[in-house]
């Protein structure tokens, strides 16, 4: 068995998106080999992607309350604009047209909250399939 060092970059290269193929070249490995790592480090790996990919949203301002946020504010910005305005002109639909778009693209970001009894955990949570991104206690 290859050691512990080896199926932890295997781990990384696979999160990252690498193919076995690419992967067996670079560790020297063989693709079976591989394929049984990714089989017993199938959550790790997930994981790691899972890592990234939020990573990359943040970093790029696409997580659902910096959307909800910039929506909110553009919308400020064009109802703002809006009350200054004759509504009988034609610029002025045209801005009550974006104030419904971004109406309707806020509207798709709200969540319900939902609140749980104190019986269940994290664990349970987890279990669930729900991600737990802050625990207030």
């Amino acid at each position: 068995m290859k050691d512990n060092q080896v199926q932890s970059r295997f781990i990384e290269l696979r999160a990252q998106g690498w193919s076995y193929a690419r992967i067996a070249r670079e560790l020297d490995v063989s693709k079976q080999t591989l394929i049984n790592w990714s089989k017993r480090h199938s959550m790790e790996i997930s994981n790691l992607i899972a890592i990234d990919l939020e990573e990359l949203q943040e970093r790029h301002q696409l997580t659902r309350a910096m959307r909800i946020q910039l929506l909110g504010q553009e919308l400020k910005r064009l109802t703002d604009e809006l009350a200054k305005r004759d509504l009988s002109t034609v610029p002025t639909e045209k801005l009550f047209d974006q104030v419904l778009k971004y109406l309707g693209q806020a509207r798709a970001e709200v969540l319900e909250p939902e609140f749980q009894g104190t019986e269940n955990t994290v664990e349970q949570l987890e279990r669930s399939g729900n991600r737990v991104t802050q625990w207030a206690g």
